[in-house]
């Protein structure tokens, strides 16, 4: 299931609700008359100048979140800045109009909501890493992006494929993350194609100011498809369920278990 990047957007209105990191059923939502916000001392300093403009206004802000589950309730503390965006809003009469609001530049949220569900059949190590760059996503992709690249070096461990090899001096040497994703490919290429294009964006994540939060949510994408094929296997199962319904022609009746 392709990751909603709308509620994942660097500048968002209104606050919408992320996966629970706690439940993964419910989201995480503003809780009422929570969020708090003050003017930055730029705003309060220059708003009386004849050439500002609402859209210099900035403010911080800070809120709690929720859990909309009634069995997890879990809370999470969120913080940004606010700028002055010009939207589409129905005022009640039928007919949209143009309004200035507050979008909210995100800026932090601990602890941090999920871009897709995590099953427990995922390796801890794996998902711990997933938790991670979720955390760092809005403050600082580049961190997030690398955050990426530790996951699939720990999932290719996880898939038995070695990190070192013994050289033509007989020594053991280290694997690059490009050799290891060579090796897997041999077993999985569809997924080591997949995980090529995350070592290739984490890689830019070593650079400052050279990844945007799109190129992230890219590699959310990319690495959702990957667990799914590596852990879940939804495709595999639901594809295997097709043939098994078509072999019967008609409802695949449930196995009779053994009288011991």
């Amino acid at each position: 299931m392709a990751i909603n990047r709308t509620i994942w957007l660097p500048t968002l209105y209104p606050l919408p609700g992320w996966l629970c990191p706690r439940c993964q059923q419910g989201h995480l939502r503003l809780v009422d008359k929570s969020l708090s916000k003050r003017h930055t001392a730029s705003t309060r300093l220059n708003r009386d100048d004849p050439d500002w403009e609402p859209g210099c206004d900035r403010s911080v802000f800070a809120g709690i979140l929720e859990c909309d589950n009634a069995v997890c309730r879990e809370v999470a503390c969120i913080s940004g800045v606010t700028s002055v965006i010009e939207v589409e809003e129905d005022v009640g009469n039928g007919y949209p109009q143009q309004c200035f609001v507050d979008g909210y530049d995100v800026f932090f949220v601990r602890p941090a909501p999920l871009p897709f569900p995590l099953t427990f059949n995922v390796h801890k190590e794996v998902r711990d890493l997933v938790v991670k760059f979720s955390e760092s996503y809005w403050a600082d992709p580049e961190t997030a992006a690398n955050k990426l690249r530790q996951a699939i070096e720990v999932l290719l461990t996880d898939q038995k494929v070695p990190r070192t090899v013994i050289n033509k001096h007989n020594k053991r040497q280290a694997l690059s993350l490009h050799a290891r994703i060579e090796k897997y490919r041999k077993i999985n290429p569809s997924v080591a194609t997949l995980l090529l294009a995350i070592k290739w964006l984490g890689n830019e994540g070593s650079h400052p100011g050279s990844l945007i939060h799109k190129d992230v949510l890219d590699g959310y994408e990319l690495f959702e498809h990957i667990i799914d094929k590596v852990y879940n296997k939804t495709r595999s199962r639901l594809t295997g369920l097709a043939n098994s319904i078509n072999r019967n022609k008609g409802p695949v009746k449930p196995k009779r278990q053994r009288r011991k």
